[in-house]
């Protein structure tokens, strides 16, 4: 049995899409397909049909792509200290932050870690320096 549904598969019986923020939306009593957003009106893709968009199960927040519970990871480094080989590292290896279904690299400074196994060139994303001042009692 389908636990959920692709783009363009019918979604009557799984009532769950893959899609994140997909709907399963029915078109009729014998077809519902998975989309972000529905409408009533005559559909020039489809024989100028209209659908009912009934939504059928809930909206999906996607299925974890690496495994299950689907994780965002981050990490905060300095790319001009001994971190930056431990990140190349841990992208060689699809390991550590890499090994979560999305992940950015923080750091204050611009540099590309490397690349990704599916080809995406991993870039650090800025972070602005802020002025913290002195502590009122001038001990830091």
């Amino acid at each position: 049995e389908d636990t959920y549904s692709d783009e363009g598969q019918n979604c009557r019986k799984s009532q769950c899409c893959r899609e994140v923020g997909a709907q399963c939306y029915a078109k009729n009593e014998f077809w519902a397909s998975c989309r972000v957003g529905c409408d009533t009106s005559p559909d020039v893709n489809d024989g100028n049909k209209s659908w009912t968009c009934n939504t059928m199960g809930p909206k999906s927040w996607g299925l974890a792509v690496k495994d299950w519970p689907s994780l965002f990871c981050f990490s905060l480094f300095m790319p001009s200290s001994y971190e930056m080989g431990l990140m190349q590292m841990q992208l060689g290896k699809d390991a550590g932050i890499f090994g979560c279904d999305g992940h950015e690299v923080f750091a204050a400074e611009e540099a590309t870690v490397g690349t990704s196994k599916d080809g995406k060139v991993i870039k650090t994303v800025l972070i602005p320096k802020i002025d913290v001042g002195v502590s009122q009692d001038g001990t830091a």
